[in-house]
């Protein structure tokens, strides 16, 4: 279900609330920002922190399994605007880089560079993970701006209990704010950037939350844009910052609560961005030399430049929406909880494939090739749209506070769930005339291919916490789940797809799955917990494309099983010292089965090579996840954030091209971020303030590539990627209405490496991203 606001509803929300902010009377900001010091204070000294991570309001120190918050207001102070900001506030939270146009998350080190996400996606009660088998896990990820946002809750670990599938190494949870009956409240804010090197952006964000009807009616709209820099040159197109873009987008939202017993709350969002780039710009690779890469193979190709040269440029466009009604009814004995909601996600992107290598190592490209064929000089791009629609249903009735079965103290949950989805995946390949942009058909077009999937799921599940005695507690919880999928593929004629148009049989699969949580809990004193859990997740197992002929052997599958895991943990969460020390620590150890990955089968019958999705072995992921917090005296707050992540293959998978002890894909051993903060009135109603935090990535390895036939080279695989020391700092004024603050990302200009590709750029080099080179910001903001 499509959710019409576009770029001009979006610019008129946020500059319609920056209007009325600048007009807001003194007192008003001075109440509101009384009450938002207040909160930043709780926060800071360890104060009750409320979650829904169990599908209910409670204390955060009150949860039996890791969850970690990064608090609304934390994410303004340190202008934490998506996934690629925040991440590092999160023990064991990484991602694997796409480009500007994606991204993968990865919790706890579950990433094999397959398909399907093993991270969920939340934003309130709309589930917007894509579960089918031909939806994609990085091109999927709804990576919303944060503004408004009340907090971000990212739980690790197998959530399958409560959240289903995909979510088998976690689940990123967006807590949006909700509207305020009893008040008029507005912010906004505007700001500028500059990369050193590079380009300038701007950017400008707005709320607005009015009661219709006192204490009865209310609707809070956000609305944001920003123009976003770029850095990266195009010698070939004459094109400067050609990796920079625009992201625009709103929320809409209305609570209608008539009384105690029962609320409806209605919420709209979209979100779109479209970027003239890839993001990736030219390394020295090992292109031509592929068994022997050069020691300087991570350097920048082109002196040191921030290049990427191409033929027709690699513009996409990515869109997020969705919309749900979530009703409440208090029926006596517990809380009926209706949730309906509907996501589409799409990305549009063209790729320019012209520099690409058709065998490995050969100093040959696409383009000179086929630009021998078509008589003149050509460009070889891929034209790709993901598309995917996703209806949900969930009802679920929560016991009330205080319930007691059988004379004992019991929490507990039961609910059902229904998801309905929709995935086309057209995909093309162009031949286009470098003289003239057109696109060539003779002697023979490139092909094209077009992949609907269906997917359906019902479910059921269901919780129970037995308070044991008052501060011992066991918790239980299972679900299960059928999933049913179709999948077919219509090829349309050419050189990538074969001579002649295609429809290949609908493929069907169905699948059934448990998922279990167990967890004990001790308080030992009202602000500490010591915890022990174990629970299981999964991901949905799914079809593969038959390729053009119907040709495969008949001991090829054409589909693919879920990849489970199994999840051992224990934790401490504790207030020491008048909460002036704040301690969370987790370890835990992950049993990962049946891996999906996209893999070579080699057929025993004809011996034929055929790449698809598979099941490929064990692995295994063991780590220890901190999050410590510190304030010696008021104003100053120091904390760290880490996580050791030992993630590694315990078999070996020739055909995964992985042996057993390789570490997973971007799973850096050691990450740890280091936060000091301070903040001191100055004079008055001004309030000064200063932080800075040093981000450190031991380096994850890249993806593993399938071994080619006997006897072909391969490029090199697994590679490790360097470290990295990132440098962020703030500062600025406060007043009672107003901010206004500076900030400096990667205050070193590190341009470490956080992908690699040894081929595919242009001179035969290799492609990489980096860290966003230094850049420098100012923002201002006023709210009431």
């Amino acid at each position: 279900m499509a959710i019409k606001l576009n770029r001009l509803t979006m610019t008129a929300l946020g500059g319609g609330a920056a209007f009325l902010a600048l007009l807001a009377p003194a007192s008003a900001f001075a109440q509101a920002s009384t009450a938002t010091q207040a909160s930043d204070a709780e926060t800071a000294n360890g104060g009750a922190i409320i979650v829904t991570a169990n599908k209910r309001e409670e204390r955060l120190v009150d949860v039996a399994s890791s969850v970690s918050v990064v608090s609304g207001a934390d994410l303004n102070y340190r202008n934490l605007q998506r996934i690629e900001d925040f991440a590092a506030q999160v023990p064991g939270f990484n991602f694997q880089p796409g480009g500007v146009r994606q991204v993968r998350l990865v919790l706890r080190g579950l990433n094999s560079g397959g398909a399907g996400a093993t991270t969920a996606v939340v934003i309130d009660e709309t589930p917007l993970s894509y579960q089918s088998g031909l939806a994609n896990g990085a091109a999927d990820t709804a990576n919303f701006d944060t503004y408004d946002m009340a907090r971000i809750e990212v739980l690790k670990g197998p959530q399958g209990t409560l959240y289903g599938a995909t979510s088998q190494g976690g689940l990123l949870k967006y807590v949006t704010t909700a509207p305020e009956l009893d008040r008029i409240a507005l912010s906004s804010e505007i700001g500028s950037e500059v990369i050193d090197g590079g380009g300038a952006g701007y950017f400008g964000r707005g709320m607005i939350n009015v009661p219709i009807i006192s204490d009865t009616l209310a609707v809070r709209a956000t609305g944001y844009y920003q123009k976003v820099a770029g850095y990266i040159d195009n010698p070939t197109l004459n094109r400067n910052n050609v990796n920079g873009g625009e992201r625009w987008g709103g929320r809409i939202s209305a609570l209608f609560k008539p009384s105690d017993a029962f609320s409806l709350r209605v919420t709209a969002a979209r979100q779109e961005q479209e970027f003239d780039d890839s993001g990736f710009l030219e390394v020295v690779g090992s292109n031509l030399t592929p068994g022997n890469p050069p020691a300087n193979q991570f350097d920048l190709a082109n002196n040191g430049r921030f290049i990427l040269n191409t033929n027709v440029g690699n513009p996409s466009r990515n869109v997020y929406e969705y919309v749900n009604a979530t009703a409440t009814l208090d029926v006596g004995f517990a809380e009926l909880l209706s949730s309906t909601s509907f996501g589409h996600l799409s990305t549009d992107f063209i790729a320019d494939l012209s520099f690409g290598n058709p065998a490995v190592g050969a100093p040959l490209t696409f383009s000179t090739l086929l630009g021998g064929i078509y008589g003149q000089p050509v460009a070889v791009t891929q034209v790709q749209s993901n598309k995917s629609d996703r209806s949900n249903q969930e009802i679920r009735l929560t016991s009330k506070p205080g319930s007691r079965v059988l004379g004992m103290a019991v929490d507990w949950l039961v609910g059902g769930f229904y998801a309905n989805e929709s995935v086309i995946f057209p995909q093309g390949f162009d031949v286009r005339s470098l003289a003239t942009g057109n696109v060539l058909t003779v002697p023979f077009a490139g092909g094209s291919l077009l992949a609907p999937a269906k997917y359906k799921e019902y479910s059921g599940f269901a919780n129970v916490n037995f308070h044991l005695t008052d501060t011992l507690e066991l918790a239980l919880g299972g679900r299960y789940t059928e999933n049913k999928q179709s999948a077919q593929t219509t090829y349309f004629a050419g050189f990538a797809t074969g001579p002649a148009d295609e429809v290949t049989p609908t493929t069907r699969s169905k699948e059934n799955k448990w998922t279990y949580s167990a967890a004990v809990s001790w308080k030992f004193n009202p602000d500490s917990l010591l915890y022990g859990r174990v629970a299981s997740g999964y991901r949905p197992g799914g079809i593969n494309r038959i390729t053009p002929g119907n040709t495969l052997p008949p001991d090829v599958p054409t589909t693919f099983d879920a990849d489970n895991t199994v999840n051992y943990e224990l934790g401490v969460r504790t207030a020491l010292f008048d909460k002036r020390v704040n301690i969370d620590i987790a370890a835990f150890y992950i049993d990962w089965t049946d891996i999906q990955i996209l893999t070579t089968f080699r057929s025993t019958t004809t011996g034929q090579n055929v790449t698809l999705t598979g099941n490929a072995g064990t692995a295994r992921s063991r780590g220890l996840e901190w999050n410590i917090g510190w304030t010696p005296t008021p104003g100053l707050r120091l904390s760290t954030v880490g996580a050791y992540t030992n993630a590694e293959l315990t078999e070996s998978r020739p055909l995964l091209g992985g042996n057993d002890g390789d570490q997973l894909p971007f799973v850096p051993k050691w990450t740890n971020t280091v936060n000091a903060d301070y903040e001191t009135a100055l004079s008055g109603n001004v309030t000064g303030f200063i932080g800075g935090s040093w981000i450190f990535s031991s380096g994850g390895f890249t993806g593993f590539t399938a071994d080619p036939a006997p006897g072909q080279p391969t490029y090199p695989d697994h590679i490790k990627l360097p470290s990295y020391h990132l440098f962020n700092m703030q500062a600025g004024l406060r007043f009672d209405e107003f901010d206004l603050s500076f900030y400096i990302r990667n205050l070193t200009d590190d341009r470490t490496l956080t992908s690699y590709n040894p081929s595919g750029g242009a001179g035969f080099t290799g492609t990489a991203q980096i860290l966003q080179p230094r850049t420098f910001g100012v923002r201002a903001a006023v709210r009431f």
